[in-house]
């Protein structure tokens, strides 16, 4: 996958920890990216990715889940098209109006994506392929 989208940057996908997961296009979920440009588009204003992919440890570090979509798929856990992928990104809506909010949730609904409600992000993922995974929309408590 060549990564060529007019509002993002590979490094804003890659691991915060500094250890490389993420800086190489095939790391990242396309279907995610691609999505997330419609949303760029949709939206009108500048999406700024505060945490996309991570690896294991930087997972640990920041309480993600174990089997989080922001760690390379893995095979026990998503589609086959996704395994060593991070099909995760988590967006900054600091300043965000609730129109902008609900706007931006509706359009990745509409575009198959799942969404993560918290007081200063959304959370957007491209669906796992397993009945555990049927929600598409919740809400982080304490965020």
């Amino acid at each position: 996958m060549l990564f060529n989208y007019p509002h993002f940057d590979i490094a804003e996908f890659t691991c915060k920890c500094g250890c490389g997961f993420g800086s190489k296009p095939e790391d990242i979920a396309e279907d995610l990216v691609h999505k997330l440009e419609i949303l760029r588009v949709q939206m009108g204003i500048p999406l700024k990715i505060t945490s996309a992919a991570r690896c294991a440890k930087h997972n640990a570090e920041v309480g993600g889940r174990p089997n989080s979509t922001h760690l390379a798929g893995d095979p026990a856990t998503c589609s086959k098209i996704w395994v060593g992928k991070s099909r995760a990104a988590d967006i900054s809506t600091i300043g965000w109006t609730g129109d902008q909010k609900a706007k931006a949730v509706c359009t990745t609904l509409l575009a198959g994506m799942r969404v993560g409600l918290a007081k200063t992000f959304l959370h957007f993922d491209v669906e796992r392929q397993l009945p555990t995974y049927e929600e598409r929309i919740w809400i982080y408590a304490n965020t």
